[in-house]
């Protein structure tokens, strides 16, 4: 690729009015980008797919002992957590089964009317050995009706278009196989009842036990679901297990199987399990982290994710209806089920933490701004007070960043949350201080801050180019158990990064000014706020779109006060 000459390009700066055009053709040039690369090219040969989904499950429930046939699979496939993110019941931010089911059936977010959770209706058998799911056009209605049109049926008659047969085994899984008039060619409840799997290509099977377990609970007195008991859920998971290895001794050979936790069966969503085991979309096998275009995270992927994957394995082009992409592998090294339970404490720990947080953060800068207004306009203490009073703005400053660097370090699994997670902040806030007056910089009257600025700026960089791992399950960040973004800037990152690049370039632009370089401060400041929009809008990146015009004028206004004119 052609590369302009950097004297060229660096010339251009010298004109105000030019730099500020070169960041808004880079904030175009972001927004035109593709959003992102296109799937594998090479289509493998179309294989058996076996869906098994079992609500509720959660990697912890998985051990050797309890759970041998799941176990297996995950040690021998490629595993990751699932996010099951759909449309949720009234006042409750959870997935309920038939949700999840639908889900998988349409390839987009969809749900059910009602204000709680149910079990998914018994199928109605019709003479050929089929059946009907009841109240199909009531389902398709209420989808119809909302935001993410999911067209339920989708998965079940791609495949009934091109003369595959499908077999749905259990009442959820008949949600999840059934066509777009909400029939199944053949429906069995058990695995048993159906004497050869050899001529479906396409088998769904829930093993609904832990769901029973839940259900059967009853509400308490506020009309909250009643979790199982733990002895309750270790029977449920272990009978769902040996369900699961019924069904995989009479697979043919050569099937790919997907396994999904594909609901919650609590009053809190959690991320759930994810294995895939046989031939996977690029004609291999699949072996270690799972993942997928939608996520870009290794070892996590989404439930819309499992119909498009269901598709790909069939041979067949997801439609524009399917939101999903296919379950690939990236990474080699397959995570252990402890790393997995430990991603999905982490994401209900955050919740715990998270507004208690931020009423301490706002209380103690609130009282900290008093405090140095009244210092600095009495002016008691002298020198002293106002060094105390800068080194505290200081860390104050680096707590931004620092909220993110967290996350190099399991707060969450320590004794006490919110305890470790304010201990592992304040120690990066004051390593970064500690930074910030290392060197002759501290004598500068925006040295300080602009070392915090320039460590705020390129660390958040950084993060984004290397697939936002800071920001999951940051305090600061997004929740992947949410469904709401997976990579890429969040709007407090993007807050945080906008900020600190625009105080970056002052730091950077005063000591050249106050020298008489001005054309270099252009220069130099045009240059990193092009990357900096770059790494904003860029949708392998930052991703972030929507905050690209802002900062592109924050910018822009900045390099134009900085020329002078």
């Amino acid at each position: 690729m052609h590369r302009p000459d950097a004297r060229t390009a660096y010339g251009s700066l010298r004109s105000p009015r030019a730099a500020a055009l070169l960041v808004a053709l880079a904030a175009l040039f972001c927004l035109a980008a593709p959003g992102g690369a296109a799937e594998a090219a090479a289509r493998p040969a179309p294989v058996p797919v076996a869906v098994i989904g079992v609500p509720g499950l959660e990697w912890s429930d998985i051990d050797r002992a309890t759970t041998p046939n799941l176990w297996k699979l995950a040690a021998e496939g490629a595993v990751g957590s699932l996010s099951t993110r759909t449309i949720p019941p009234p006042d409750r931010a959870i997935t309920c089964p038939v949700s999840g089911w639908l889900t998988i059936s349409a390839g987009q977010r969809a749900g059910a009317p009602g204000a709680g959770c149910g079990l998914p209706p018994l199928p109605e058998p019709t003479a050929d050995g089929g059946a009907r799911v009841p109240g199909w056009d009531n389902l398709r209605a209420f989808n119809d009706d909302q935001s993410y049109r999911a067209r339920i049926g989708a998965l079940g008659q791609a495949l009934a278009d091109i003369g595959w047969k499908v077999a749905a085994i259990g009442p959820g899984a008949a949600l999840g196989a059934a066509d777009k008039s909400g029939n199944i060619a053949k429906y069995s409840a058990t695995p048993e009842g159906i004497d050869d799997l050899t001529p479906y290509r396409l088998i769904v099977m829930e093993a609904d036990e832990l769901a029973r377990a839940w259900i059967d609970r009853g509400v308490d007195g506020s009309g909250e679901p009643i979790p199982p008991t733990e002895q309750a859920r270790e029977h449920a998971v272990a009978t769902a297990d040996r369900e699961v290895g019924t069904l995989l001794a009479r697979l043919p050979p050569g099937t790919s199987v997907l396994v999904a936790g594909i609901s919650d069966i609590s009053t809190a969503a959690h991320l759930h399990v994810a294995i895939a085991h046989g031939p996977a979309p690029d004609g291999g096998r699949y072996a270690g982290r799972l993942t997928a275009s939608s996520t870009r995270q290794q070892g996590l992927v989404t439930i819309t994710d499992l119909t498009a994957t269901a598709m790909y394995l069939a041979g067949l082009e997801p439609p524009a209806g399917v939101s999903g992409r296919p379950w690939h592998v990236n990474s080699p090294g397959g995570a252990t089920v402890r790393e997995l339970s430990d991603a999905d404490l982490a994401s209900q720990v955050l919740r715990t933490v998270r507004t208690p947080f931020y009423i301490a953060l706002v209380i103690v800068q609130v009282l900290f701004y008093l405090a140095a207004a009244i210092a600095v306009r009495r002016g008691r203490g002298g020198s002293r007070l106002l060094a105390a009073t800068q080194v505290v703005a200081v860390v104050s400053a680096a707590v931004a960043v620092s909220s993110f660097l967290a996350q190099l370090v399991p707060w969450w699994s320590t004794g006490s949350a919110m305890a470790g997670l304010i201990a592992t902040i304040l120690g990066f806030a004051f390593l970064i201080t500690g930074l910030a007056f290392a060197g002759p910089w501290r004598h500068a009257v925006l040295g300080p801050l602009t070392v915090v600025a320039g460590v705020t700026s390129l660390g958040l960089m950084l993060d984004v180019a290397n697939g936002s791992q800071l920001q999951i399950n940051a305090v600061t960040g997004y929740e992947p158990v949410t469904g709401g973004r997976f990579y890429g800037f969040g709007n407090i990152a993007f807050a945080v990064f906008a900020t600190a690049s625009i105080m970056l370039l002052a730091g950077l632009a005063h000591p050249l000014v106050t020298r008489g370089r001005r054309r270099l401060a252009l220069v130099v400041c045009g240059g990193y706020g092009l990357l900096a929009v770059f790494a904003d809008g860029w949708p392998s990146w930052g991703a972030d779109f929507g905050g690209v015009p802002a900062f592109v004028i924050g910018v822009a206004v900045f390099l134009t006060l900085l020329s002078g004119r």
